[in-house]
């Protein structure tokens, strides 16, 4: 990947909240959600390994057993960037990597603490990408491989 394009794919994802995650639901549908993106901003290597909490039962555990293609989209609206990234999603029950993301707030989702067996986290490692700009009149679109 070009260094300029990381440049900007770094800028949306480090300056957004909020993040949609899409999987293919068992029926074979594409099913699209909010997730915080508190583990991924000023977090990121040139890889792009992102991270999500998720509660365990959640039914996008299931999905992305079946079927782990997925993408995350990322939205700036002061300026009117969108990123989607393609990519895969793993589920970590790696207790190194569940303690080093633990947030003492996330206590909120889970009682049991860093313990608690709903506590969850999904990896996803993008392999390509679409990112879209509008610039006054001027529409810019970059796209390609990771």
């Amino acid at each position: 990947m070009m260094s300029e394009n990381l440049k900007y794919i770094k800028h949306v994802i480090n300056e957004s909240e909020t993040t949609f995650f899409a999987t293919i639901n068992l029926t074979g549908t594409p099913e699209c959600r909010a997730l915080a993106n508190n583990f991924n901003m000023g977090a990121l290597d040139d890889k792009l390994d992102l991270y999500f909490t998720t509660s365990t039962k959640d039914p996008k555990m299931e999905q992305i057993k079946k079927n782990n293609r997925a993408s995350v989209y990322y939205y700036l609206v002061e300026n009117m960037q969108n990123l989607t990234l393609f990519g895969t999603a793993e589920i970590i029950n790696d207790k190194n990597l569940k303690d080093k993301l633990w947030r003492d707030d996330f206590v909120q989702y889970y009682p049991k603490g860093r313990e608690d067996e709903t506590y969850g986290i999904i990896k996803f490692v993008p392999d390509s990408y679409k990112y879209y700009t509008i610039d006054g009149e001027e529409y810019n679109r970059l796209e390609g491989k990771i």
